[in-house]
C-alpha cells in the first residue's frame, strides 16, 4: 500500500506542485545552551522603534524600545534586556 501511495504522489502534478521545499542543507549549528546562539531583529513600528532578541536554545524572547537606532542606545538596551 505504500508503494502505492508513494508512486500516486510522486506522479501528481498538484502533489508535485505544492510539495514542500527541502530543508536546506547548511545552516547554523544549533543551540545547546541559554545564550549560545541569539537573534535580533531592529524594527520600526510607527514612530517606535523596538529591538527583539530570541535565544536559539530556549526560545525565550525579549524586547526593548528605543529612542534612536545609535550605538550607545543599543547597547544600553542589550545590557537591560
Amino acid at each position: 500500500m505504500l508503494n502505492i501511495i508513494e508512486n500516486v504522489s510522486d506522479n501528481c502534478t498538484i502533489c508535485q506542485r505544492y510539495k514542500r521545499a527541502s530543508k536546506p542543507i547548511v545552516s547554523m549549528p544549533l543551540a545547546k545552551i541559554f545564550n549560545e546562539h541569539i537573534a535580533m531583529d531592529l524594527k520600526d513600528i510607527g514612530s517606535k522603534k523596538i529591538i527583539h532578541l530570541v535565544d536559539h536554545a530556549t526560545k525565550y524572547s525579549a524586547s526593548c524600545i528605543i529612542k534612536s537606532k545609535r550605538k550607545e542606545v543599543i547597547m544600553d538596551c542589550l545590557f537591560k534586556i
